[in-house]
């Protein structure tokens, strides 16, 4: 599994939020509780300009985390793999990670 990161507007993730964020993907998304994954998901969300991280999960191959640089980052996955079960994960992580997001700059 390969993490990148894309070039968007830049918001600086501190390692804390970065932890806390993956935490909740493991907790709510059955991401990868390893540590090897934890930590390309660290890399990849400690880098400046954003990323995008595709981790897999409850939410499929396609399971993605997203960090644009502006407003909240959220999940997502392939629109073909949606269902009630994803959906609804969807819906909780993203508002989890509002909550988690509000007010970092």
């Amino acid at each position: 599994m390969r993490a990148y990161s894309v070039t968007v507007p830049d918001r600086q993730v501190s390692p804390a939020l970065a932890e806390a964020a993956y935490d909740l993907l493991v907790e709510m998304a059955a991401a990868s509780p390893g540590a090897d994954a934890r930590r390309d998901f660290l890399r990849s969300a400690l880098r400046p300009g954003g990323c995008e991280y595709r981790f897999q999960g409850s939410l499929g191959f396609g399971g993605k985390y997203r960090d644009e640089g502006e407003g909240a980052p959220y999940v997502s996955c392939y629109p073909e793999d949606r269902n009630a079960s994803r959906d609804a994960t969807l819906a909780a992580v993203n508002s989890r990670l509002g909550e988690l997001f509000a007010g970092a700059a």
